[in-house]
């Protein structure tokens, strides 16, 4: 029991502290436009128009507005008022209308009153009076304080475009209408809680509160890409860009989502990075059973190609040495190559939220044995009539994770030259630079499909010169030299099989537009122009016809016959001309100053 000196004392709110509530809150005016929108549609308005200039923001709705004097002075005058249980879709404790003040002068037009604002001017007081005539709803015209650039203005009218897509009331912005009911939307997915138009291409996952946006998530959050809008209400944050946790009905969408993820990901081969990750850290937070991941390819080597943690079991097995490094890197692909160790590419760690690789081994193992012990405990099969070869496959990843020794990338670093060795002319055989000058005919014949390709001149002939490397086959300096290493050029003496080989090798050279020693990476235009080339031209053809020519006519400039592998290419080249063809584009490039003919 309180003693008689004891006073019992309510909390209040500083005036500044509210002050700085209506305006901080509002991050950005098409923020508050959207908390306008959500105002109109909880007031029941079929109707809601938003007219936006470079110095002005109008707002009206046909909804029910305010009543009378009493709701003016519980509703707008005083804020966080909360609303009663069903009485509006949005609003949770009618704070969001500061934010339409902070960015202008507001004048508030609803039934038989009028509410002039000017929080700059006037700070926390504002202006009551009569309006007459009455005017249905509620209508906010705002003179803005900072006056819109037009590319600020373009961007506010696009993202609220995305932002009220799915509002079930018509949307106008600057007369055209910018909101579609959901039901009137295609969908691929419909349950009670929301539709569901999901693709795993897509890099986010759009979340609609009943047709408002709420986030953008990444797809790797939920495993899939695309947009949700939900039919309930959702529980969101304070800010309204996220959804609760706690939220029931959100919950029950995750669900739906995890079960997309799964199916896509059981049946396609190839996955996005994004799906990777949502597979990788389900598997770690044991939502997603291991026996039923180990197939998946969410792993990533040194080369950028992905494989599945059972291929990793088989790996270790073999060898139990595993390191990571940076994609591309020179070194850390030898060291694959050698098979020194197993080299995961750093993405694999970021994927699954790792700080180093002794980390992830440590999960991984912890993660096999949990999975072990609850399949030996009877856990229902994922996929029916797979149980047996399902726990032969867990069974064998458990056993080789534990064999996993993490190792680094410096510990093998001495047993690989890691530079890279220019060899001069001089230094040649003879043999060795009449093949040097095969290759640079073949680079001239590259570099003319380039430019008649391009039409331009960055595709300048490259100088081919030998080099010596432990890391690669070829590089370049991406302008104007490629190195071939010395050992490759023993495939000329295979004939058109080798010679192919050694154009296909110039033509992914020439598709580097900088310096390729370092790391050895390869973007999806690389590719594409990569593949363009050898599919729509004959530069391969082309450029394996000008090595096989170029061996030919030094052979016979030295008095000797070509090789049997060597004369095929004379023997075509004549039975086209006999049958009135025109024979291969072989002429030969400028004389190399660096490289004199043999005498």
């Amino acid at each position: 029991m309180d003693t008689p000196s004891t006073e019992r004392r309510r909390f209040g709110m500083h005036a500044n502290l509210l002050y700085d509530v209506i305006t901080k809150q509002a991050g950005t005016l098409q923020k508050a436009i959207l908390e306008g929108v959500m105002n109109g549609v909880d007031a029941r308005a079929s109707r809601i128009e938003i007219a936006l200039t470079n110095e002005t923001l109008t707002i009206n709705d046909d909804g029910k507005g305010f009543k009378d004097r009493t709701e003016i002075e519980q509703f707008f005058e005083t804020f966080g008022t909360p609303h009663a249980e069903g009485d509006a879709r949005f609003g949770r404790f009618r704070m969001g209308r500061g934010q339409l003040m902070a960015f202008g002068r507001n004048l508030w037009k609803t039934n038989r009153f009028k509410m002039a604002v000017d929080i700059k001017g006037h700070g926390l007081d504002y202006d009551l009076s009569a309006l007459s005539p009455p005017q249905p709803g509620c209508s906010i015209e705002i003179a803005l304080y900072d006056p819109l650039l037009p590319s600020e203005r373009d961007n506010i009218e696009r993202e609220l475009r995305s932002w009220v897509a799915y509002v079930d009331v018509p949307v106008l912005l600057n007369g055209k209408q910018i909101s579609k009911p959901p039901s009137e939307a295609e969908w691929d997915v419909e349950t009670p809680e929301a539709w569901f138009k999901l693709a795993a291409t897509r890099n986010t996952l759009s979340v609609y509160n009943l047709g408002v946006l709420v986030m953008n998530a990444p797809a790797s959050r939920f495993g899939t890409g695309g947009t949700v809008v939900s039919k309930q209400r959702l529980d969101v944050n304070f800010a309204r860009n996220d959804v609760q946790s706690t939220c029931p009905v959100f919950n029950r969408i995750k669900a739906e989502l995890r079960k997309h993820s799964d199916q896509v990901v059981v049946a396609k081969p190839k996955m996005s990075d994004a799906e990777r990750q949502h597979v990788a850290e389900r598997i770690l937070g044991k939502s997603l059973p291991l026996e039923d991941a180990l197939d998946i390819k969410i792993l990533t080597d040194v080369e950028g190609r992905h494989f599945a943690l059972n291929k990793l079991g088989t790996l270790l097995e073999s060898n139990p040495a595993i390191v990571t490094a940076p994609r591309g890197d020179r070194v850390a692909i030898r060291i694959a190559e050698a098979r020194l160790a197993h080299v995961l590419a750093n993405d694999t760690l970021e994927r699954f939220g790792v700080d180093d690789l002794a980390d992830l081994i440590g999960q991984l193992q912890d993660v096999a044995i949990a999975a072990r012990d609850r399949v030996a405990q009877g856990a229902t099969a994922y996929r029916p009539g797979q149980d047996n070869s399902r726990r032969y496959a867990l069974a064998q990843f458990c056993r080789c994770i534990e064999l996993a020794r993490p190792r680094r990338v410096d510990d093998f670093r001495h047993l690989i030259d890691a530079d890279f060795h220019n060899i001069n002319a001089d230094q040649l055989k003879p043999n060795e630079k009449i093949k040097i000058r095969a290759l640079q005919n073949a680079s001239y014949q590259i570099a003319l499909a380039l430019y008649d390709r391009a039409s331009s001149e960055r595709f300048a002939t490259r100088r081919v010169r030998a080099g010596d490397s432990d890391l690669a086959d070829a590089w370049t300096d991406g302008i104007g030299i490629i190195w071939i290493n010395r050992g490759q050029l023993a495939l000329l003496e295979s004939g058109y099989t080798g010679c192919a080989r050694l154009a296909g090798l110039l033509l992914h050279e020439y598709m580097h537009e900088g310096p390729d020693t370092d790391t050895h990476t390869h973007d999806a235009d690389f590719y594409q122009r990569h593949h363009d080339l050898s599919l729509d031209t004959d530069i391969i053809g082309s450029a394996a016809a000008a090595m096989m020519k170029t061996l030919a006519d030094e052979a016979r400039r030295r008095g000797k016959k070509p090789g049997a592998r060597i004369a095929i290419f004379d023997d075509n080249e004549e039975m086209l001309k006999r049958a009135g063809g025109v024979g291969s584009r072989t002429e030969p490039a400028p004389e190399d100053p660096e490289l004199p003919p043999e005498p």
